[in-house]
């Protein structure tokens, strides 16, 4: 059975949160440097005016004396505990970033699965977990576009379970919730994998099956009937149902052109079976 899935996206997730988590390393790193940069040029131009001020108290001005010139590597035997801070510190703020993109990550991930549950719970009936009628009207538009665009055929088939309204009379409700899951689960083991299923209203069941002529949309329809006729439901007190179902038939292009036109034949197909005496399979053209 084919249902929109809400695949993981976790790759772009992961894509985005490393990217950024770079991208603040390399920011810092170069901001660092900076300021390190900045740190040696202070040193520096304090060690040139301390020479010259030697030099200038002095009558006699002997040349520079090489080995007493500044260099970092002097600053650094000169001061050894300050850079140590600073290395420290830089550390610090690469992990302190790095502890930042591993919660970013898992943020976009929580947002991300929130956004999916959202979008499941708009095109999903809760109780069935199918397509629910306004997703499932927007899927049908799409596959009869699709069969007049490449001259395929597309069988839809409307099923209702038959005398529901006693189930919940008789049982309660709980138990036509169970009638429903159970039924939901009948169908999933009873469609293609590229069929759509959807809880359509009430007990009415919506199928969409893409490619097919027909007499194979009959053929699915009679097995779908037999098999929830031959498949007692039990309730948590121990009591069995036995189901029936009627199924309306339809299909493009015989039954309609369009999306009202083959529900309204699946419907007409369906009110015949009812009138008929239930549990059967009729088409309409």
């Amino acid at each position: 059975m084919k249902q929109q899935g809400n695949h993981s996206r976790h790759r772009w997730i992961n894509r985005l949160a490393r990217n950024t988590t770079l991208l603040l390393w390399g920011s810092w790193t170069l901001l660092f440097a900076l300021f390190l940069q900045w740190h040696l040029n202070q040193a520096q131009l304090q060690a040139e005016q301390l020479r010259w001020a030697r030099q200038c108290e002095s009558r006699h001005q002997p040349p520079p004396d090489p080995s007493g010139q500044w260099t970092p590597w002097a600053e650094l035997k000169a001061a050894p505990y300050l850079y140590l801070a600073y290395g420290t510190a830089w550390a610090a703020g690469i992990l302190a970033i790095g502890f930042i993109g591993f919660q970013m990550r898992n943020n976009y991930t929580e947002i991300k699965h929130y956004q999916q549950e959202l979008e499941h719970m708009a095109t999903h009936d809760a109780l069935t977990d199918f397509f629910n009628r306004n997703q499932m009207t927007a899927l049908l538009e799409v596959e009869i576009e699709r069969a007049r665009r490449y001259g395929h055929n597309l069988g839809v088939l409307l099923l209702d379970i038959d005398l529901f309204k006693n189930i919940n009379d008789q049982h309660g409700h709980q138990a036509g919730d169970i009638v429903l899951v159970s039924l939901a689960e009948i169908l999933k083991n009873s469609v293609r994998t590229i069929d759509y299923v959807a809880r359509f209203g009430g007990e009415e069941f919506l199928i969409i099956m893409p490619e097919t002529r027909v007499e194979m949309a009959l053929v699915s329809a009679e097995r779908i009937r037999a098999t929830i006729a031959d498949s007692p439901i039990a309730l948590p007190d121990g009591t069995k149902l036995s189901l029936t179902c009627s199924i309306g038939v339809a299909a493009y292009p015989t039954s309609g052109d369009n999306m009202d036109l083959l529900l309204n034949s699946a419907d007409k197909a369906l009110y015949s079976a009812k009138n008929l005496g239930r549990n059967r399979v009729v088409y309409c053209r």
